[in-house]
């Protein structure tokens, strides 16, 4: 035991690991072995990667027939994270196993992302028990409880910090090879979110630079550029067949209007408040300003919230940490900007956000070993609480637009962030470092047990619970054709993912842009699912 607790890095692992046990076991045990929640886990992760597994071992890697019309299988499931280390474990079993390992592997992620969090953390830190505290602020964050329901995402943000700390050991310690290998790993793990990755690395050098954290000279910015470009260029078997299959996809638009460049409508900056200020809200069930929102826009820091990221943030504005948060907040606000991290897409996303729960981490732990007076960041929190609720009346009383969606649930969410914001206080007033960071993280973990929980129960339902069992044990009497597609609404959508058969009933939005191209010459409007009727004999004709 001693061991573990003398190797930081061990500890920030097994107690990101015991946390992720806590949030996913309970749903293993009510599903009797299986983790299932709502919509895309069940309908698309499960599917996808039970697909994947029989496709590869099959021999089918360059092309599937059972992804609506047929499409690239690199294409299509390079989003869906086809080349990570995580779906790599699944592949070393049974593709039937799959929906009995996705929990264990979850566990895993979150317990990657302390490790890694940790590894980047460390260095800005003299108490490297700091740097575990803050690795369970990023593994645990709004954005990581919200999402979820987005198996995939868990991935890149396990990896994502890996990129920041093995720059740092190229610049600072002359490390070499690390960077470009961890470059290769997150370009194939996803490649749509490595786009955005490699934009806040970009932000990231540029703010080092500017503050002289980092010292460069024409050797390291050398190495710098070698490495970067030997990662991406290992990584291209995956960047080059994706990005041709993508930019097909009409989904991405880059038809910017003058009018929505640089400014977010009013209901959205109030989103991104709330991010900052309250605990995460489900996708599914909101309780205020919008029903429902897939854009995953979360950002608060396990109980401790804002409360010392913004009071190290406003005591220390010229250090470089936080001149990058201020970057950030000003990239969140301006569209135009805020697209760059997803190739300019005119669709609304915040799934960087994670970057900047990494930054806020390192904000707040800094604040607490050098020991800051945090009331200025109590004072801005609870402004920002006033603001919000203003924002939102005001919105109410000019646009008469409903603004508070579930009541029990906005009560339960204020009664949790009022707990977190005087727990916080109290224990900030601890004098003993360790001992504050011992309250500090069991703190984090009542708040996680409860929330993350909660959360978890907010993606379920009677319905996906009777749905998930149909679509793993269904068995429909279709018969498998060589030259045509299965079209049968009566069946669970994606079936054809696990029977392998032609189906065109699919909830992927990753299909060819010339399967878009069909169904719009047929009269449907094809976005996300291929759901066609089947008295639409323009189809079944075909």
């Amino acid at each position: 035991m001693k061991k573990i607790f003398n190797n930081k890095a061990l500890l920030a692992f097994i107690l990101s690991f015991i946390l992720g046990c806590i949030i996913i076991i309970p749903n293993i045990i009510a599903g009797k072995g299986i983790y299932y929640l709502i919509a895309d886990f069940n309908f698309q992760q499960i599917p996808f990667n039970i697909m994947i597994n029989n496709s590869i071992k099959s021999g089918s890697i360059l092309w599937t027939w059972f992804n609506d019309f047929g499409s690239n299988f690199i294409g299509t499931f390079s989003f869906y994270n086809l080349f990570s280390p995580f779906n790599i474990i699944g592949y070393m079993f049974p593709a039937s196993w799959f929906p009995y390992l996705i929990g264990p592997i979850f566990i895993l992620k979150y317990a990657v992302a302390g490790l890694t969090s940790y590894l980047f953390l460390k260095r800005y830190v003299k108490n490297k028990n700091y740097a575990v505290l803050g690795s369970l602020l990023y593994a645990f964050s709004g954005f990581q409880l919200t999402n979820i329901l987005f198996y995939h995402f868990h991935d890149v943000v396990a990896f994502f910090p890996l990129l920041l700390y093995t720059l740092d050991n190229l610049v600072y310690d002359n490390k070499k090879g690390r960077f470009a290998l961890v470059v290769f790993l997150s370009a194939i793990t996803n490649w749509f979110f490595f786009i955005g990755e490699v934009i806040f690395v970009i932000l990231y050098f540029l703010v080092k630079v500017i503050t002289k954290s980092y010292k460069i000279n024409k050797k390291i910015f050398i190495s710098i550029f070698i490495e970067s470009l030997l990662g991406i260029l290992m990584a291209m078997f995956v960047l080059l067949p994706s990005y041709l299959f993508t930019s097909a996809n009409p989904r991405l638009n880059h038809n910017w209007a003058p009018g929505i460049m640089l400014r977010h409508n009013t209901l959205r900056y109030l989103e991104i408040l709330r991010a900052f200020v309250l605990p995460a809200q489900s996708m599914t069930k909101r309780a205020i300003l919008t029903i429902d929102n897939y854009s995953s826009i979360e950002l608060f820091l396990p109980l401790v919230g804002i409360v010392l990221s913004i009071s190290y943030f406003l005591k220390k504005p010229k250090h470089w940490v936080s001149i990058l948060m201020l970057a950030c907040g000003i990239i969140m606000m301006v569209p135009i900007l805020n697209s760059a991290f997803y190739l300019f897409n005119t669709t609304y996303y915040a799934r960087w956000f994670y970057m900047v729960t990494l930054v806020l981490s390192l904000l707040t732990i800094k604040s607490l070993e050098e020991n800051l007076n945090i009331n200025i960041g109590v004072i801005m929190s609870i402004l920002a609480y006033i603001a919000l609720s203003i924002g939102m009346l005001l919105f109410y009383k000019l646009t008469n637009n409903k603004v508070i969606f579930n009541k029990e649930y906005l009560i339960f969410i204020i009664a949790i962030a009022a707990v977190s914001l005087v727990t916080t206080i109290i224990i900030s007033k601890i004098k003993n470092s360790n001992k504050k960071i011992m309250s500090l993280i069991f703190g984090i973990f009542i708040f996680t047990s409860i929330y993350g929980n909660y959360m978890v129960l907010t993606y379920k339902d009677d319905t996906s619970v009777l749905a998930y069992k149909l679509f793993l044990k269904e068995e429909k009497d279709l018969q498998k054709y060589n030259d045509g597609r299965i079209n049968n609404l009566n069946c669970n959508i994606n079936l054809g993912y696990i029977n392998r058969i032609p189906f065109i009933y699919s909830f992927n939005s990753n299909i060819s842009g010339s399967a878009f191209m069909l169904y719009q010459s047929l009269g449907f409007d094809r976005t996300i699912t291929t759901a066609i009727p089947l008295e639409n004999n323009k189809l079944n004709n075909f």
